[in-house]
């Protein structure tokens, strides 16, 4: 059950560490694919199917500076995540209600 848990918490971790430069990919992926300029100087008009989305992947794009905050948090959560582990794992390996001298 532990396992289980653990796993998924190193899942969300990861995630969170990374959301910010898939964020990046997205836009620039966007942004080649529909032959539009992107960069951090301003938006520029880009029209997907009758609309405007300069807008949106100029911000989607910028949200990538939020790594500089999200990649030392998700470092140090896994840095925790490890020792909890280590721990949960010699508290497995001797049981339950046995202490060890």
């Amino acid at each position: 059950m532990h396992r289980k848990i653990m796993l998924w918490l190193l899942f969300v971790i990861v995630l969170f560490g990374a959301l910010p430069i898939l964020s990046v990919i997205a836009a620039s992926g966007m942004a080649s694919a529909l032959h539009c300029v992107l960069d951090e100087g301003g938006t520029h008009r880009c029209m997907f199917m009758g609309s405007d989305i300069g807008d949106n992947l100029y911000v989607l794009f910028v949200s990538g500076w939020f790594m500089f905050v999200t990649l030392p948090a998700a470092a140090i959560a896994t840095a925790v995540w490890g020792i909890a582990w280590v721990i949960l794992k010699r508290r497995d390996r001797v049981g339950p209600g046995r202490a060890r001298i």
